[in-house]
């Protein structure tokens, strides 16, 4: 999940898309089968990305349209119009993802936060 993250919403989206960074469009990787092959080299790995989006986020510009537009070969699907739209679009994904997350620590520890009943 950490490699999804990394490759497919920070360095694809944010570092690729959203800015035109040619060193994330150069280090471009499928984030369900490459990368880290432990848990520490993925927390270092997503770090980094982390790191990297917020300087990209430095020049964000809401009404703008991304810097970069990924060949179909990369990305099949429409590539949000505005610069605030993409960055919504990163933060649903991580948001949902991070959802699978707790859905996964609450079946190994068996703690559940806030149930509704």
């Amino acid at each position: 999940m950490l490699g999804k993250l990394t490759f497919d919403d920070e360095i694809f989206w944010i570092g690729a898309v959203l800015s035109g960074n040619a060193e994330a469009i150069s280090s471009l990787r499928n984030g369900w089968t490459d990368g880290a092959t432990s848990l520490p080299e993925a927390l270092d790995d997503y770090q980094r990305a982390v790191e990297s989006s917020r300087s990209a986020l430095e020049s964000f510009d809401p009404s703008a349209p991304p810097r970069w537009t990924p060949p179909p070969d990369v990305f099949g699907g429409a590539v949000p119009a505005t610069q605030a739209a993409l960055v919504t679009r990163v933060l649903v994904e991580t948001a949902t993802h991070a959802g699978h997350l707790d859905i996964v620590r609450e079946s190994i520890d068996g703690h559940r936060h806030l149930v509704v009943s």
